[in-house]
């Protein structure tokens, strides 16, 4: 079976839960009957493995703040043969700071833990607000196109990192955009 490459969109929120969409390259082998995503809390150490038929993407819930998840995809074909592992990338999910739930999140108090009053953080993001496409793409031969929607007027800057959380390039430095 060919390999995969493997690509991870995710937007890190204050919230209990965080939407991670994970897509790869098809494999073009005639008897591909499917592949499987491989998730875990540690490295090569999967827990938990999902199904997704022959799609090449696959939405994940991950419910664990404060925690690293790592993710690998396989093939399978009709013979129930299994692929290697593809290379792995990871997603940290925030964990939340905010210790009064009854402080007010709009206030600009700088003796609370509210993440709003941190702003480097937008605590509203979401999946359906910051994407790319197409994703995945060939970085040097493909073209790639960011989107983003704001709620109302703000400061903004784009940058890429890679999956080490590492800074590769900034896009846009901070400017002020509706």
């Amino acid at each position: 079976m060919s390999g995969t490459f493997l690509a991870l969109l995710s937007c890190p929120f204050f919230l209990m839960s965080v939407e991670t969409e994970i897509s790869w390259s098809a494999n073009s082998e005639s008897d591909l009957a499917g592949y499987k995503i491989h998730v875990g809390t540690a490295s090569r150490n999967y827990s938990k493995v999902i199904d997704v038929g022959q799609q090449t993407g696959y939405s994940i819930t991950l419910d664990e703040s404060g925690v690293t998840y790592f993710f690998a995809v396989t093939a399978y074909d009709t013979a129930g043969n299994e692929s290697a592992f593809s290379d792995e990338v990871t997603a940290f999910v925030e964990a939340a700071t905010d210790d009064d739930p009854t402080d007010d999140p709009t206030d600009d108090d700088p003796t609370d833990d509210d993440p709003v009053d941190d702003p480097t953080v937008d605590p509203t993001a979401s999946d359906e607000k910051v994407y790319n496409f197409p994703n995945p793409f060939v970085a040097g031969e493909q073209e790639t196109h960011l989107r983003f929607v704001l709620d109302k007027t703000g400061p903004v800057s784009v940058e890429i990192f890679n999956v080490n959380n590492e800074l590769v390039r900034v896009l846009l430095e901070e400017s002020e955009m509706t």
